[in-house]
């Protein structure tokens, strides 16, 4: 028996060709998962004084560099991600300026748009966001598919095209392989 193998696709061109090819599509899949999980992070996170919204980044993959991370930073970002317990929120300054009475700082914080200023305040702890473990389960559940389209689409000859977002809207990602309430 005699086989004839015929190159197809990506295969007729060189090497270089395809490892750049292969290299692009990877990334644009690593990107297009990662950028609905930038969404979902900052979802549930309000856009007001504190910075925290702003300060969480997207780094885009590269075809030098194929990693999308996400980050932040922020002092608040554990507070608001995990569960706190009721605790004292005092303004900054030292402790013993607070003890003898003689600090002169306040908080300052809005409730309905109304100013409020008070030298301690009662927080009674939150039960945190766990955006960024949605958006980690998000990714984890994507990326595979979209590499392995990516490496198809490659193989082929052809660049990677994401097909429809994997999540309804976006005002709130959340993605359709993901159910809160299971």
């Amino acid at each position: 028996m005699d086989y004839t193998v015929e190159q197809s696709g990506a295969l007729k061109q060189p090497p270089e060709k395809i490892s750049r090819l292969m290299r692009k599509n990877v990334s644009s899949a690593i990107n297009d998962t990662v950028r609905p999980a930038l969404d979902i992070v900052r979802g549930p996170i309000p856009k007001g004084e504190s910075g925290l919204y702003q300060s969480i980044k997207l780094k885009r993959a590269t075809i030098a560099k194929p990693e999308g991370t996400i980050d932040s930073q922020h002092p608040l970002l554990e507070v608001v991600e995990e569960k706190t317990s009721p605790h004292l929120i005092l303004p900054r300054g030292s402790v013993s300026d607070m003890v003898a009475g003689t600090s002169h700082r306040a908080l300052r914080f809005k409730i309905k748009g109304q100013v409020f200023f008070a030298a301690r305040v009662k927080h009674p702890g939150t039960k945190g966001k766990h955006s960024w473990k949605r958006a980690f389960e998000f990714v984890e559940a994507g990326l595979g598919p979209a590499i392995q389209a990516a490496v198809e689409a490659a193989i082929s000859g052809q660049e990677y095209t994401s097909g429809p977002r994997a999540y309804t809207n976006r005002e709130t990602p959340v993605p359709l392989a993901y159910n809160p309430l299971k």
